[in-house]
């Protein structure tokens, strides 16, 4: 697959890109270079929806226009609290976040 055609394309759809989303992007293809296309793609469409766009490691809770990237755990924490409190976690049936695991796969 052509990298440029691929950015050239994403900047179409989504706008501007701050290098950390293009070095992330550029990390999931080289780790996932043996990927079938339509595998890669699920790939990068996950990821996407993960880091809410940002397509780079983020902790939970941290969105892209977050001034701080990186949050202490307790502040993390926080967060999911009040987040499970309000019922705005759907899907999420126990705490999982309170023994400082963060991330998918962890949410039951």
């Amino acid at each position: 697959m052509n990298r440029q055609t691929f950015f050239e394309a994403y900047r179409r759809k989504f706008g501007a890109m701050q290098q950390a989303t293009v070095d992330g992007i550029n990390a999931l293809f080289n780790a996932g270079r043996d990927l079938p296309l339509q595998h890669m793609a699920q790939v990068l469409a996950q990821v996407r929806r993960e880091t809410g766009g940002w397509m780079a490691p983020i902790k939970e809770t941290v969105m892209p226009d977050h001034d701080d990237k990186n949050p202490t755990d307790a502040t993390v924490i926080k967060r999911l609290d009040a987040a499970f409190a309000k019922g705005q976690l759907k899907g999420v049936k126990t705490p999982y976040w309170r023994d400082g695991e963060f991330g998918p796969g962890k949410s039951n």
